[in-house]
């Protein structure tokens, strides 16, 4: 199956980490800049029929085993196909934090293979195995539990 992901890796972390940081931050980014990482939350709702995982505490990375922890499989998802904005890598790499490990407003989900998705972007697909992998250019990750 075709692993898809909706939403912006760490946008609602990457929010809460701007306003409660504010001050520190406005040493390195203007004002303006910061309430823009504030309005970029997309908050997105489910396809129907569809199984997901919402991306809470842990990030994408944790929604991600969620899935694989659901679906009783393992998986493997390409890190440059996983949609983030640059307003939470600048504000994430600021705080040492990793925006895929922060909460999103959006969740993954898998469609049939061969399937487009009407929401969201394809980031990978499920494996006939128990490894959950990031792929990180040509290095494989493990996604840790």
């Amino acid at each position: 199956m075709i692993i898809c992901m909706t939403g912006n890796a760490g946008d609602t972390g990457a929010a809460a980490l701007a306003s409660e940081n504010r001050e520190l931050l406005l040493k390195k980014f203007s004002k303006a800049f910061l309430d823009d990482v504030q309005k970029c939350v997309e908050i997105c709702d489910p396809p129907k029929d569809a199984i997901f995982v919402r991306i809470e505490e842990g990030g994408v990375y944790r929604a991600l085993w969620r899935l694989g922890e659901t679906l009783a499989c393992g998986l493997e998802a390409v890190s440059a196909d996983i949609p983030v904005k640059q307003e939470s890598i600048e504000v994430c790499e600021a705080l040492d934090k990793n925006p895929y490990e922060l909460p999103s407003g959006g969740f993954v989900f898998v469609i049939p293979d061969g399937e487009r998705p009407a929401k969201g972007k394809i980031i990978g697909r499920t494996r006939n195995d128990n490894d959950r992998i990031i792929i990180l250019k040509n290095i494989i990750r493990y996604i840790n539990k």
